[in-house]
C-alpha cells in the first residue's frame, strides 16, 4: 500500500477483510516514493514496520534540518533528501521531499531480515503539514491536527473519515465546534463506536468532538469529494479566517 500514511489498524484492517474474501495469512505492507524518484522503497517487517529499506546502489539518502538544510546524523529527526545515481529521464541533485523522517535513518542491523543497508523511518509527517496546517487553536488550545489521523486511521473499526471544523452557528465570533463523520469497516464494531472515538480524541487532544457521526460509505465519501478543492481533504478548516 502507499499514497498515504499505513499504519498499524490501518493494516490490520486490509488483512482481515482479505482474509474474509478468503485469503490465507495475508500481509499488508507498505511502499513509499516519490515521481522524481522514479521508484519506491518497500517496508520491512509484518507484525510492526521496522522502516523503510533504501538502495545505495540507486540513491544517496540525507537528512537534513528543515530550516537551515545541514545534514545530520544517524538517528535524527529531519527532513529526507534525494539525489538520484540511477534514474531514468530527470534526475534530482539533492531533492528536498518535504518528508520530515522522525528517527531519521539508521545502519544498524535490521530487527525485521537483518540487512544493514541505511533504513529510513517509517514515521513520517510532511513538512507543510506540520508548518501550515498541523498545529492549529481549537476550542482554545493549540493542537496538533495529525493526531486525528493517528486516532482514526488506527481504528480497525473505521474505514473512512472526514473531520471538520465549524464555528456555531457560522458566527464568525461563535465558539469552536469539531465534526466527525466516519463509516465503520465491515469487520469492525459499530455499537458504541462514536463514544469510543469522542473519548480517544478527548484522551489525546484534551477536548470532546461536537458531533461523532457514524453514517455510510456513500455519504462520507460526499463530504470527501466536497472537501477535494480545499488543501487538505480529511481535515477541513471551514472557520473564517
Amino acid at each position: 500500500m502507499g499514497g498515504d500514511r499505513i499504519t498499524g489498524g490501518s493494516r490490520e484492517k486490509i488483512a482481515e477483510l482479505l482474509e474474509r474474501m478468503g485469503a490465507v495469512d495475508p500481509v499488508v505492507t507498505a511502499a513509499f516514493g516519490a515521481t522524481e524518484m522514479k521508484y519506491a522503497w518497500g517496508d520491512c517487517g509484518e507484525d510492526e514496520s521496522q522502516g523503510y529499506h533504501t538502495c545505495p546502489d540507486l540513491e544517496i539518502i540525507e537528512v537534513v534540518d528543515p530550516d537551515t538544510g545541514e545534514a545530520l546524523g544517524e538517528g535524527e529527526t529531519g527532513e529526507l533528501v534525494v539525489t538520484n545515481l540511477d534514474a531514468h529521464g530527470s534526475v534530482v541533485l539533492r531533492y528536498r521531499t518535504g518528508d520530515i523522517l522522525v528517527g531519521g535513518y539508521t545502519t544498524g542491523r535490521c530487527p525485521g531480515c537483518g540487512r544493514t543497508m541505511p533504513r529510513i523511518s517509517s514515521t513520517i509527517n510532511r513538512r507543510q503539514l506540520g508548518k501550515e496546517f498541523a498545529l492549529s487553536k481549537v476550542k482554545g488550545n493549540l493542537v496538533d491536527l495529525n493526531t486525528f489521523s493517528a486516532i482514526l486511521n488506527n481504528s480497525v473499526d473505521v474505514l473512512e473519515w472526514v473531520v471538520e471544523l465549524r464555528k456555531r452557528n457560522n458566527d464568525p465570533d461563535g465558539i469552536d465546534e469539531v465534526w466527525i463523520y466516519m463509516c465503520p469497516t465491515s469487520v469492525g464494531e459499530v455499537t458504541g463506536l462514536a463514544d469510543r472515538i469522542a473519548a480517544s480524541v478527548r484522551t489525546s487532544l484534551e477536548f470532546k468532538p461536537d458531533r461523532v457521526i457514524v453514517t455510510s460509505f456513500e455519504e462520507v465519501a460526499e463530504h470527501l469529494s466536497a472537501s477535494r478543492g480545499t488543501k487538505w481533504a480529511r481535515i477541513v478548516d471551514f472557520r473564517p479566517e
